[in-house]
């Protein structure tokens, strides 16, 4: 289920999350709300990762890491603790 947060200091940024649970739910749902920048590897070994515009590269999805959409649109990946200085907004 897709989150939505704000930061939590003076001038809060908000962003939309959605944490990967490493099942084929999760990433059918993260796929479609990312695109065809959501992929799962099976070549060499089982590998998530997420094309990064900002980053200009691929960044690995681990279960239990965030998807994480800025105020911009852009889509990057966040551990759990990086979460941390944001609170959820329930509408």
């Amino acid at each position: 289920m897709i989150k939505k947060f704000k930061r939590k200091t003076v001038t809060p940024n908000k962003l939309e999350a959605i944490q990967f649970q490493d099942t084929a739910d999760s990433f059918a749902e993260i796929r479609r709300w990312v695109g065809k920048r959501f992929h799962y590897d099976y070549q060499e070994s089982p590998f998530v990762f997420l094309e990064s515009k900002s980053l200009q590269r691929r960044v690995s999805v681990e279960k239990g890491n965030w998807i994480v959409k800025d105020e911009q649109g852009n889509f990057e990946v966040y551990a759990s603790v990086h979460l941390e200085e944001f609170e959820e907004v329930t509408e």
